[in-house]
């Protein structure tokens, strides 16, 4: 029997070994990013900008492989935030609607597996 090679993002999820620093990255931009939409409808004020733009399809990484507690439980601002860009239709076309069937099926199977690889 042929035993197939399985990506260790795909086996381990937030346990995979290289995801601890990204995750942590992640977490502190995501911390970033609700300390400015405290004061803020979008990262850098009342308007969409290039900021809001680049940090979308990282977001659209998160809800994909349902990793979304790295915010939802304790920054309200961000949730608040991704609903917004997500309503938007150029986010709609250009990040959620990019990805391919075999992302959703990578996905799938991540979705859940691993505990988280941040303290928090």
């Amino acid at each position: 029997m042929i035993e197939l090679y399985t990506h260790p993002m795909v086996k381990f999820g937030l346990d995979a070994p290289d995801v601890a620093s990204a995750v942590r990255t992640y977490r502190q931009t995501i911390l970033d990013m609700e300390a400015a939409l405290s004061n803020n409808s979008w990262v850098t004020g009342a308007d969409v900008t290039l900021a809001d733009i680049c940090l979308m399809p990282y977001f659209q990484t998160l809800l994909q492989f349902g990793w979304t507690d790295l915010y939802q439980r304790d920054c309200p601002g961000v949730s608040n935030w991704i609903r917004r860009a997500q309503q938007r239709p150029s986010c709609q076309v250009a990040v959620a609607g990019c990805l391919s069937h075999s992302f959703y099926w990578i996905m799938n199977i991540t979705a859940g597996n691993g505990v988280h690889a941040y303290a928090g």
